[in-house]
């Protein structure tokens, strides 16, 4: 048997259970589980995610990661490396923003600063 079919199978092994203790716990709490299966934030048998209900958007969101990104570039260019925090008060850019930004984009510093990294350009 291949590495990918024995991946599978022990991926099958694995849900089947998984299965079997959700089947449990629900039975321990008195839950439906065709009441949660028909829940919408609940995958399917499928293992696919649910189609989001809100609509399509052009390219409005990368348009905003763009714009969020030149507004880290340009802060450091204008402030230098800088801490998290400092980044966070002085940028505008929302925290968890700032989180993604420093990650992808930025190196830190052995002072617990941040600096533009770029390599990521």
């Amino acid at each position: 048997m291949s590495t990918a079919a024995t991946t599978i199978v022990e991926l099958l092994r694995r849900s089947k259970k998984l299965h079997r203790m959700a089947a449990d716990l629900a039975e321990e709490y008195n839950i439906s589980l065709k009441e949660l299966a028909a829940d919408d934030d609940i995958a399917g048998s499928n293992g696919k995610k649910p189609e989001s209900k809100q609509p399509k958007t052009s390219g409005e969101p990368k348009k905003k990661l763009a714009k969020r990104v030149q507004q880290m570039k340009d802060y450091l260019d204008k402030n230098g490396p800088s801490t998290r925090k400092k980044i966070l008060q002085e940028s505008g850019i929302p925290e968890g923003t700032v989180g993604m930004l420093l990650t992808k984009f930025c190196k830190k510093l052995d002072d617990d600063k941040w600096d533009w990294n770029k390599e990521s350009e």
